[in-house]
């Protein structure tokens, strides 16, 4: 059974030497502001100072794990420590099934994982570009889980704002779910980035040249191949740029500058000029990620894969010959949940399969049988083994043993019902312990004690400085 003690806290490098670095600018701050301010007011989400250094981390919008919460967790304690405020990234313009939630289920001895769907969402489309779904559904299916489990997420549901996608309705929701653990989180979009005066500054440097900016990406791809980041299409005519062109109700679609001419322009997988005035554009992972290290914040925590991608992104940047990024920490958490229920090994299954066998022809071994039967069967072991008999006299002679295995069997049903049982125990056992195993419930499903031992293990790394 998995306990307390096993939840295991992951930063790099350790909080000691976390320290926020460099600056943002009072224009792009002051513009950060407003933008936060407006998703507070409108989703009761946390407000933004103008001064101070900013912590921030992020994530796509779904019930995700403990290791995520964790990354939260750690910006509270870092922001405390350095007097800065907290900032959290909704990346709401990826694509995923938001409404999908992984649950464990006890029943007696065994733990069966299962996937609900709160409600029904399209999974090709990003959250931004989505109607909220009809919370009373997500409610109604809130009776696949225990009383305990379903109460957080329950109170999370009760007098969500007006909410224009499915994004903000997510947001609300898991806001509420962290407040416990971090307090209140102020949350800027994906889809609001391009809106800082500094990207927009940075998307006209990339169509001043988007080869050469393209080129340094690729190279940057190549050098760290693990990383899992697509290169960008060079074309005769069109250069693709790391970023989203979002539409309500639409797929995300790539975006180009057009070299055709003097002067490219923006323009979408069909050639149609994109205004980036009016238009809803979101960084791709790497250019994400350097707007929250250059634009946003002055320490931006990523999780494991985040801290691999971000190679890529220090590499490009740095050959495309931007500023040095401000300060990058990694953080992540493995918390499994409890359970009271047998586990057990590939070994107890193939000890238990060949108990099971052995006892069907060795009843006489564990039990009082008739002891002229059991003299018959030893009598018809001996001959068996006898080198001179002939096979037809073998043949009989076995079926008469295997006559004897079966009426002893009948006669005690109970000895094998019990192996049988330890058959299937021992592979419910392993069942039990790889569900065990796993880390990534929702957050919320865990009990408070879990969640708050993660949290000591996260102040007590922030605290021995």
């Amino acid at each position: 059974m998995a306990k307390a003690q096993d939840t295991r806290f992951y930063a790099d490098p350790l909080m000691i030497h976390w320290h926020p670095s460099g600056a943002v600018s009072a224009l792009d701050r002051e513009v950060l502001v407003d933008i936060v301010d407006s998703n507070a007011i409108h989703l009761g989400t946390g407000r933004l100072d103008v001064d101070g250094p900013i912590i921030a981390t992020g994530h796509q919008a779904w019930f995700w794990h403990p290791g995520i919460l964790a990354k939260d967790m750690a910006m509270a304690q870092s922001a405390s420590y350095h007097n800065g405020h907290m900032l959290h990234l909704v990346v709401d313009h990826d694509v995923h099934p938001a409404m999908q939630m992984p649950i464990p289920i006890q029943n007696h001895d065994a733990m069966v994982g299962k996937v609900i769907q709160l409600a029904k969402v399209r999974e090709d489309i990003p959250i931004a570009s989505q109607e909220p779904v009809d919370i009373k559904q997500v409610q109604d299916n809130l009776w696949y889980l225990k009383q305990e489990q379903s109460a957080s997420l329950g109170k999370a549901l009760v007098d969500i704002p007006d909410c224009c996608n499915l994004a903000q309705q997510i947001t609300v929701i898991l806001t509420r779910l962290m407040k416990q653990w971090v307090g209140d989180v102020p949350v800027l979009y994906s889809t609001q980035l391009m809106q800082l005066p500094t990207a927009k500054r940075l998307l006209d440097q990339m169509l001043d040249n988007p080869q050469q900016m393209a080129r340094c990406y690729n190279n940057a791809v190549n050098e760290v191949p693990n990383a899992g980041i697509a290169h960008l299409s060079l074309e005769l005519d069109r250069v693709e740029l790391p970023l989203w062109f979002i539409q309500w109700g639409q797929p995300r679609a790539r975006v180009y500058a057009d070299i055709a001419d003097s002067q490219a322009i923006l323009v979408n997988e069909e050639g149609q000029e994109i205004n980036p005035q009016t238009a809803v554009l979101a960084p791709k992972a790497l250019f994400l990620s350097a707007l929250m290290r250059s634009v946003v914040s002055q320490l931006f925590i990523h999780g494991k894969g985040g801290g691999v991608y971000d190679q890529v992104t220090e590499i490009w940047w740095s050959q495309w010959g931007q500023p040095t990024l401000n300060a990058l920490a990694i953080a992540s958490a493995d918390l499994y949940m409890q359970w009271n229920v047998p586990f057990a090994h590939q070994e107890d299954v193939e000890e238990a399969v060949c108990f099971l066998h052995h006892l069907k022809h060795n009843i006489d071994h564990y039990a009082d049988v008739d002891e002229t039967l059991a003299d018959a069967k030893a009598l018809l072991i001996k001959k068996l083994a006898d080198r001179k008999a002939s096979r037809q006299d073998k043949k009989v002679w076995f079926k008469q043993l295997h006559d004897i295995n079966d009426h002893f069997c009948q006669q005690h049903v109970d000895l094998l019902n019990t192996a049988y049982n330890r058959v299937t125990n021992a592979q419910k056992g392993i069942a039990n312990r790889l569900l065990a195993s796993r880390r990534d419930w929702p957050f919320f499903l865990y009990p408070d004690h879990q969640l708050q031992h993660l949290r000591q293990l996260i102040s007590q790394a922030n605290e021995h400085r």
